[in-house]
């Protein structure tokens, strides 16, 4: 019983996929040379501790209740 794909339109969707993993690749290099090995999402500085929280966000950190409309 023979198969419907050939080997050559095999090969070429894995040298495709061997090229798209090749750009990331390349694409993620160039991104940790320029921003570093951080993720991207990461919180900034002043809301990392919570006193840095507290003088952000005065309001919650007074016990008070934002008011709706």
């Amino acid at each position: 019983m023979a198969g419907n794909a050939s080997r050559e339109s095999t090969r070429d969707f894995e040298e495709i996929a061997r090229e798209i993993l090749a750009e990331a690749k390349a694409i993620d290099e160039a991104e940790d040379e320029l921003y570093g090995e951080a993720r991207g999402d990461e919180l900034p500085e002043q809301l990392r501790t919570r006193d840095g929280r507290a003088e952000f966000f005065p309001v919650r950190a007074s016990g008070a209740r934002p008011r709706g409309p």
